[in-house]
């Protein structure tokens, strides 16, 4: 029998992510709502926090975040280069984070998922990873039919703060983000 590998189980459920935000059919059509209709579907809301986390475990491995940046909505893609993102995550690259577990973990959402007035989706909170906590603050866009990611923060968060106390907005100050967005 084979070891569970925890990076092949994150990379399938990357895909099925990828399936279920779609139509039944897994196709996308132009003009459609995204799967999401409202912050309080938990279970399609935390398969998207974990596929993306899951594509930037992907891109800190093997140093290449053109699949990141392809998945990513058509603004984000217009203001980070694969190479702008790798430079954007040197830091947390080399502190060796091990984001393949979130598939395993259960998110600490705070403040809870919401949709703003420019129909962007803000995920924010924590996650109890290995060697350090981090907390996330992602944003997405929808583009024909599927949430694409727009910005994308992520970072450890200091030695003694617990993930499900931590916010990331409060503790910014203390610790510089890894950061990628649009530049407005």
């Amino acid at each position: 029998m084979a070891r569970w590998n925890p990076v092949r189980a994150a990379h399938w459920i990357l895909v099925a992510g990828a399936i279920l935000l779609g139509d039944s059919a897994g196709h996308v059509q132009a003009g459609t709502r995204p799967a999401i209709q409202s912050p309080g579907d938990a279970e399609t809301i935390t398969i998207l926090l974990r596929t993306t986390l899951v594509a930037l475990h992907q891109a800190n491995l093997s140093g290449n975040y053109t699949v990141l940046r392809d998945i990513s909505a058509p603004g984000f893609q217009a203001k980070n280069s694969a190479a702008d993102l790798s430079m954007i995550f040197a830091s947390l690259r080399h502190q060796k984070i091990d984001l393949s577990t979130v598939v395993l973990l259960e998110p600490n959402f705070s403040p809870p998922p919401s949709i703003d007035d420019q129909n962007m989706l803000r995920l924010t909170g924590t996650l109890p990873t290995r060697p350090a906590p981090v907390a996330y603050d992602l944003l997405f866009q929808p583009v024909n039919g599927l949430w694409r990611v727009f910005g994308i923060s992520l970072r450890p968060l200091p030695a003694g703060e617990t993930p499900v106390a931590a916010a990331p907005a409060a503790a910014a100050k203390q610790q510089p983000q890894q950061k990628a967005a649009p530049k407005r």
